[in-house]
């Protein structure tokens, strides 16, 4: 299926968010999906993710959420690690809601999105910006997470002062959660406290983990993080979140 793809400037706090979209050629109507990138910004991986999507018949948006520190900032690991850990610790849980709220209205603004099918998709740090989007935005329907490290608290902070799981009783999106045997964070019992929530709540919930022998650990889909990335686990991992994205997104 061939894609058009483009930037936007859109208004956001502090003045605009670069926000890169690619969706399928043609009138449509397609479901729509926002996609949030990882702690390190948006990469020429992240990019092709999204023309990934497009190519199976999504509007993707994949907006710049470190805008209010500069334009389109890259952290390259493992060079540039604690750019990138200080880059996404300022970025709020206030911010988060705010920056995938304005996303979500610009994807609903192109013409050929289904404003019915909306998802998000994250990963890492954009997992938790999915998390963050979906009990905030009641619209989604659909919320794909891969190993957010901030849903179970451990250390809080000022713009993090509490759990996201605080905010799950408004989460009206079916949720997929992907993760690891061998990270610690999520652990295996993180995610475990996760699905109880989920379960206590009433939502729809479905969590799998990469089981193997020696364990996987943290970030194992970031194809343009070298020191994490496992193409066997990642290959398991895109198998599951195609198959929930045709599923909750195209019928399927």
């Amino acid at each position: 299926m061939s894609i058009v793809e483009h930037w936007d400037e859109v208004p956001a706090e502090g003045g605009t968010m670069s926000i890169y979209v690619a969706k399928p050629s043609g009138d449509g109507p397609v479901p729509g999906i926002l996609s949030c990138h990882s702690f390190i910004g948006i990469s020429d991986y992240r990019l092709d993710v999204s023309r990934r999507l497009a190519a199976k018949g999504y509007a993707v948006v994949l907006p710049d959420l470190f805008h209010r520190n500069g334009k389109r900032l890259l952290f390259p690991q493992p060079a540039k690690e604690n750019d990138a850990v200080a880059t996404a610790a300022s970025l709020s849980f206030l911010r988060m809601a705010i920056d995938s709220r304005v996303a979500i209205n610009h994807l609903k603004s192109q013409r050929e999105v289904d404003a019915a099918r909306i998802g998000v998709i994250g990963f890492g740090m954009g997992g938790t910006v999915a998390f963050v989007a979906a009990c905030t935005n009641r619209d989604l329907t659909a919320a794909a997470i891969a190993y957010s490290r901030n849903l179970v608290p451990g250390a809080l902070s000022l713009g993090r002062p509490v759990s996201p799981l605080l905010m799950v009783d408004d989460i009206a999106a079916p949720i997929l959660f992907l993760s690891s045997s061998g990270d610690t964070s999520p652990s295996p019992a993180d995610v475990k406290v996760l699905e109880a929530l989920m379960h206590k709540y009433k939502k729809s919930f479905e969590a799998h983990v990469y089981e193997s022998d020696p364990p996987v650990g943290h970030a194992f889909m970031e194809k343009d993080i070298d020191q994490f990335y496992h193409p066997t686990a990642s290959d398991w991992g895109w198998r599951h979140l195609d198959a929930f994205l045709e599923r909750r997104l195209q019928g399927k």
